[in-house]
């Protein structure tokens, strides 16, 4: 593209239809492909702020899992010893 409006300078050609307008499209996708790019970013880095919030309370729920078999497995020992 370049090429062709130094060409078209060289040769003396004012047409600006035939060589700004290509110019400004290759431009209007260059913004367009870095705005796809920005909202991927984006939604990467809510997607990665979720995962974390995910593992953080599957943590939690494993921590409360352990707490409950513990307090269930002293509750089936102290009704074992009452037993006897």
């Amino acid at each position: 593209m370049l090429l062709m409006l130094c060409g078209a300078i060289a040769r003396g050609s004012s047409n600006y239809e035939t060589f700004f307008i290509p110019l400004f499209c290759f431009h209007q996708q260059d913004l367009s492909l870095l705005f796809s790019s920005l909202k991927i970013q984006k939604k990467l880095e809510e997607t990665k702020n979720s995962l974390v919030d995910l593992e953080e309370k599957h943590r939690q729920a494993n921590i409360t899992i352990k707490q409950k078999g513990f307090f269930i497995s002293n509750l089936l020992k102290s009704g074992e010893a009452s037993c006897n």
